[in-house]
């Protein structure tokens, strides 16, 4: 008798079990708010205004990076997006 793996059964079936692990997965590993706003505010002066933008935009993204892979080091990203931030502040107009 062949046995039929279950797992190529119903390929949309996997695609959204696959999809919804690794959304679940990513979102175990990801930080409050607060925990956002305490480490910016330990970087530099104001860095911490960017906080709630940042958790906003990383929350919209599933805390997955442009290649759709789940961050790494969710705190690099948050001290880049806040000194580009900055320094787009900076910019004169």
């Amino acid at each position: 008798m062949n046995k039929t793996d279950s797992r190529s059964a119903n390929p949309q079936v996997n695609a959204l079990v696959q999809s919804l692990t690794q959304k679940f997965q990513v979102r175990l590993g990801a930080p409050s708010l607060e925990d956002v706003r305490d480490y910016l505010a330990g970087q530099f002066y104001g860095a911490d205004d960017f906080a709630k933008a940042f958790y906003g935009a990383m929350e919209r993204s599933h805390w997955q990076d442009r290649e759709r892979r789940p961050l790494r080091d969710w705190r690099a990203m948050a001290r880049a997006y806040a000194s580009r931030c900055e320094m787009n502040r900076r910019q004169p107009a």
